[in-house]
């Protein structure tokens, strides 16, 4: 990356390993917040869910005691069961009423809205029976409390112990189906962080090897021109960018190509200056030495004329 080499080496270790710490700081802070975030509601599904789990069956047992006591009571052949099942239920009543109360004040789901409204509507119907019987044992009139228990008291409390189950049924699964949401949406979050984790790796990976790349490959390139220098090969000029320290010397790489360059063309100037004036020299003596033979050509001619004459003068004068 050519951005990177705007900066010194130091300057950009700084910042690789800035962002490193910051993409690690930052998928910790999701693994925080994620983990913060789902236990927080699964405190609140744990409280609020195990509430109205207790709430339920707490609910259908008042509704399983009362329905098997009054039953019981209008099915008897004397009245001698009805004073324990009137104490009992008494008690067993205001207690789901105020089981009641408390699931319409708690209760937020649609299905549990619907559940509770239909078992209180079923409750009161049941309370009517009930009361019809009470009525007719208080009155001594077993028949009629015996057909009750046979006819509609015993239809409206089978009636009543199925939404009540069902009640108590959907509070477990309620807490199941929550369960299983959560959980689905705590993988989705890890999922998530996972998916954002290996994006932070790859960046780090490619800060790192743009990093390194910035450091090494000017170095090759400084290598390769020192070792083409050493051979004598001062050709190839650098191209140099960045103001990074690896910038720096390649630049001083290049200046000592161009001064070597410049030391040689020199060198070889003046080489062919000395060669020039050598063969001028060279050329000189052959001419002196050509002009030298030639006077002594000549002399050893003027020598011989000499003897010669000296020759002639010695006959004549004989």
């Amino acid at each position: 990356m050519n951005w990177m080499t705007r900066f010194t080496i130091a300057r950009r270790a700084t910042i690789v390993i800035g962002g490193l710490i910051t993409m690690l700081v930052a998928v910790a802070g999701m693994a925080v917040y994620t983990v913060v975030d789902i236990s927080g509601d699964l405190r609140t599904l744990s409280v609020s869910q195990v509430e109205r789990i207790a709430l339920s069956q707490r609910w259908d047992a008042n509704v399983r005691e009362a329905v098997a006591r009054w039953q019981a009571a209008a099915l008897a052949s004397d009245s001698a069961v009805y004073p324990a099942t009137k104490e009992a239920t008494l008690a067993i009543s205001a207690d789901t009423t105020e089981v009641q109360k408390r699931f319409q004040a708690i209760e937020s789901s649609p299905r549990g809205l619907e559940l509770g409204k239909q078992l209180g509507e079923v409750r009161g119907r049941w309370l009517a029976e009930r009361d019809a019987v009470r009525k007719a044992i208080e009155a001594g009139d077993h028949a009629s409390a015996l057909a009750l228990g046979q006819g509609s008291f015993a239809k409206v409390s089978k009636e009543y112990l199925e939404v009540s189950r069902q009640h108590a049924t959907y509070q477990v699964d309620r807490a199941r189906d929550l369960g299983d949401e959560h959980i689905a949406q705590a993988k989705a979050e890890l999922a998530a962080i996972i998916a954002v984790a290996l994006v932070c790796l790859a960046l780090s990976s490619l800060l790192g090897v743009a990093l390194v790349r910035s450091i090494v490959r000017p170095l090759g390139e400084a290598v390769a021109a020192t070792e083409r220098i050493a051979a004598g090969d001062l050709s190839q000029a650098l191209v140099v960018h960045g103001r990074d320290e690896t910038a720096d010397l390649l630049r001083s790489v290049e200046s000592m190509r161009l001064k070597l360059s410049g030391v040689l063309g020199s060198i070889s100037q003046s080489a062919g200056s000395i060669s020039t004036a050598s063969t001028e020299i060279a050329s000189g003596n052959a001419d002196l030495s050509n002009r030298t033979e030639q006077t002594a050509s000549n002399l050893q001619q003027a020598a011989s004329s000499m003897e010669q004459l000296t020759g002639t003068v010695k006959q004549s004068a004989e």
